[in-house]
């Protein structure tokens, strides 16, 4: 309910593995603005907007374009994502396939 009422989802992590917070944001068409460090791109891959965080600039410049409406393509973009390749089936494939490599 909060993602869904907030302007945007930021995370400017600059040591993060994998948060499970970013898929929650993106399953709720939340604009995910993130740090482009760590594995936050492998996660929301083409769903989120990058920022460096050294830049504080950078952040109030996409806050501004996102109030303007520059951003409502990438809503879409993080529902997809998730369909597609965080659903808890998809989820457990994956992570069984590993341990059933690991255990060969």
């Amino acid at each position: 309910m909060l993602y869904r009422q907030s302007l945007a989802f930021i995370l400017p992590s600059k040591h993060e593995s994998c948060p499970f917070v970013l898929i929650e944001a993106l399953s709720c068409g939340k604009l995910c603005i993130v740090s482009e460090k760590t594995s936050l791109p492998e996660i929301a891959e083409n769903a989120a907007i990058y920022i460096d965080i050294n830049k504080p600039g950078e952040l109030s410049k996409v806050l501004r374009d996102i109030i303007k409406g520059k951003y409502n393509l990438f809503n879409r973009r993080g529902i997809n994502l998730v369909k597609k390749k965080y659903n808890p089936e998809t989820f457990a494939k994956k992570h069984l396939n590993i341990y059933k490599e690991l255990l060969e």
